[in-house]
């Protein structure tokens, strides 16, 4: 399967929007807020520029006041590297960090809490409860990662190693790619997903030796293997 570098997304999610201010815990107030939030993520992952545009002009008529100096900026530097193709700013991550939090403090989502090492995963449990979902993705390693997300198909028994064992087109055709969270070295990424139940897959695609240092002395720097050949993978279940 291929390298798939996630920060404000990652890959198709196609789930219903549901439970958003619920009685478990979301603010009324920011009910509206936390489902345009993920129509966010769901559009900027589809890559429909045409469901992009209005998802975030709902995001933005949706943040309460409070919020909505900050949802402002992280739609401003969204649209700056998506319109040009290139990558997350500094001021991005920033704004997004801040709007992230607000979802996990107002919306009452279930929360994973994911942690990643050189090379493996920590604090995704075996099992996790379906609903929308704050993803919060803390890197403690020397190099880049991500958790690309992918829910095993219905039909599909194989266990996540045997997927990931597969060649990439044929592997593809078992999962659906939903969101992902991308992070520097000491630095967290979030995302934000609606899991319905079944099996899901964690990974880390990107290459060994993908660190900043190396990024930066050869801007076209490929590196080795995935990071899931070392292990860097995980499989949930979600009821």
């Amino acid at each position: 399967m291929e390298f798939r570098k996630c920060s404000l997304v990652g890959a198709v999610m196609a789930a219903a929007l549901v439970g958003c201010g619920s009685d478990e815990g979301g603010d009324e107030a920011y009910a509206d807020f936390c489902e345009a939030e993920l129509e966010v993520e769901a559009a900027v992952a589809s890559e429909d520029p045409e469901a992009v545009a209005p998802a975030f002009e709902n995001l933005i008529a949706a943040a309460p006041d409070a919020a909505a100096e900050v949802v402002e900026q992280t739609v401003t530097e969204a649209r700056k590297f998506l319109e040009s193709g290139g990558e997350p700013t500094p001021e991005f991550n920033a704004a997004y960090s801040e709007m992230m939090e607000t979802v996990k403090d107002e919306c009452g989502f279930n929360a994973i809490d994911a942690e990643a090492e050189d090379f493996e995963f920590s604090g995704i449990d075996d099992e996790v409860d379906a609903g929308p979902t704050v993803i919060t993705f803390e890197n403690n390693g020397a190099e880049y990662h991500e958790l690309a997300l992918a829910r095993i198909n219905d039909d599909v028994d194989l266990s996540a190693e045997e997927l990931l064992a597969l060649p990439q087109e044929e592997a593809e055709g078992m999962v659906t790619f939903l969101n992902g969270a991308f992070a520097a070295p000491g630095e967290t990424g979030y995302t934000a997903v609606d899991l319905e139940e079944g099996r899901y897959l964690a990974a880390c695609f990107v290459p060994v030796g993908t660190t900043p240092e190396a990024v930066e002395a050869d801007p076209e720097f490929e590196g080795g293997e995935p990071h899931f050949m070392q292990g860097m993978f995980t499989e949930f279940t979600v009821g």
